[in-house]
């Protein structure tokens, strides 16, 4: 390396070489040492080698003539970790004409890293975007402009894109008021910026949305924001969320009609059993009233909270970054797996409930034993909402044992709870029977084969059908 005389002192130092000079320099190493190419192709291609980029923390965005050349991809691996280390980055995206849509959409190509996700802080407000599939550009004045030929007339209108910038105040009131809004829709979907806390719902020819439940007078509830659901536990945002976009995330990963029965069911069952919990937890309502009998620490409020930095630890802005990536996906595969139970496992199982309610009386003339053809199915939820609508939850008329096939080729059979979510039963199985095996039990109740009676009386086994039924009715004619 040449040396230069310093103005001040005469002393020599190394000419320090730009991020681009290095770039260059090894990059060229990299073709000349491999044998690869000629000098001239070596050439053209070190004219695409990017000598301005944008940094956005550990990614950094090259222009669109960056990197075009096909003979990129034989060293593809090479470049990008040489890029990488250079720069002191992990990810690299280059640059395309925005698409011709209407949102006007980010049309950036990830060619190296996992996802396109990056922040910026500005006057202490905190952007998450990704970059792939999102425009954000500061004092971008072109489309500023672009805004300012929409035709809003008699709208009350909101730039939610300046407002952070002007922070000007905003109240709760004003937005109670709000009409419309020149926000896009894809901007909710991909573009997150915590602002004061507020709360809006849809108007009539704009996606007016934010999901910030933390103010004084909030109190919805899915009730409240769709009248005719049964739910009234306190919203928070997850809640708020999923009422609002839950029927057509659904409708799209089912490929069928959101009018369609098994999305409006899935949508029903994703909140009662999954969703609602969030809700409460994050709101402070307990499932119980008094003390807990135990603790639960294993939900997904808990787990994705075990995520958080601990107060004695020191961690970067990267380790923040990696363990929020990491909740969003611990959260994701729960989503989609709930929605996947309910309406793949869930749902199905109803026919076999519906033909066992219709069925009962040729499996046992008293009607209060059914039968399940497929073992292992859900069908307490099923039944309950079913037997109600068939007017058989009046107490002589009521269902009190099921028998179903179990894994192993033997039989089952379970008494039917109070509810779907009780441990308590109608009628249990007989006491004397209880905690009993094999050839005890079969001397106990006088039917051989049998295999097991648990302690509490809810379930118990036999080796085959008919002496699982023949259980069911000995139960049937013994007082509780």
């Amino acid at each position: 390396m040449p040396p230069t005389v310093s103005s001040n002192r005469g002393i020599l130092k190394p000419i320090k070489k730009s991020p681009s000079d290095q770039l260059r320099q090894l990059v060229s190493d990299l073709f000349l040492k491999s044998g690869r190419f000629s000098d001239d192709v070596i050439e053209n291609l070190i004219q695409e080698l990017p000598h301005k980029w944008e940094r956005h923390g550990d990614l950094i965005v090259i222009p669109q003539r960056s990197l075009r050349d096909a003979n990129w991809k034989i060293f593809e691996k090479e470049v990008f970790q040489i890029i990488c280390e250079t720069l002191k980055i992990s990810r690299i995206a280059r640059k395309n004409p925005v698409k011709p849509d209407s949102y006007r959409s980010s049309n950036i190509e990830l060619l190296w890293g996992n996802n396109g996700i990056v922040h910026h802080v500005d006057n202490k407000i905190r952007y998450q975007w990704d970059i792939t599939k999102c425009m954000f550009s500061i004092g971008n004045i072109t489309e500023k402009l672009r805004i300012a030929r929409f035709d809003c007339s008699n709208e009350v209108i909101v730039d939610l894109f300046a407002a952070p910038y002007r922070r000007q105040p905003i109240t709760y009131e004003f937005f109670c008021n709000l009409r419309a809004s020149a926000c896009s829709p894809r901007f909710e979907v991909y573009f997150t910026v915590f602002l004061d806390a507020l709360y809006l719902t849809r108007s009539a020819n704009y996606c007016v949305h934010r999901y910030d439940h933390h103010q004084r007078a909030f109190q919805e509830s899915f009730s409240s924001l769709k009248p005719g659901f049964p739910w009234v536990t306190r919203l928070s945002s997850a809640g708020l969320v999923y009422v609002h976009f839950g029927q057509e995330i659904i409708s799209q990963l089912l490929a069928i009609s959101i009018e369609s029965e098994l999305v409006q069911e899935t949508y029903k069952r994703v909140y009662e059993g999954f969703i609602e919990e969030i809700d409460a937890i994050d709101n402070g309502i307990s499932t119980h009233d008094g003390p807990a009998r135990y603790k639960i620490t294993t939900n997904l409020s808990s787990r994705i909270g075990n995520l958080n930095p601990k107060w004695n630890e020191i961690e970067t802005d990267e380790d923040v970054s990696t363990k929020f990536n990491k909740a969003m996906e611990l959260a994701k595969e729960e989503f989609l797996d709930k929605i996947n139970y309910f309406s793949k496992c869930w749902w199905p199982a109803r026919k076999l409930v519906v033909n066992a309610i219709e069925d009962r009386f040729s499996v046992d003339e008293s009607g209060q034993i059914i039968e399940l053809k497929n073992g292992g199915c859900p069908w307490k939820e099923h039944f309950f909402e079913l037997e109600k609508k068939m007017g058989l939850d009046v107490t002589d008329k009521q269902i009190l044992y099921c028998i179903f096939p179990d894994t192993s080729g033997s039989w089952r059979i379970q008494g039917v709870p109070l509810s779907s979510h009780s441990f308590d039963l109608r009628k249990a199985l007989p006491d004397q029977w209880r905690g009993l095996r094999d050839k005890e039990l079969d001397k106990m109740c006088g039917i051989d084969g049998c295999v097991f009676i648990h302690a509490s009386g809810f379930i118990g086994g036999h080796s085959t059908r008919e002496g699982a039924l023949e259980m069911g009715r000995k139960a049937l004619a013994i007082a509780s």
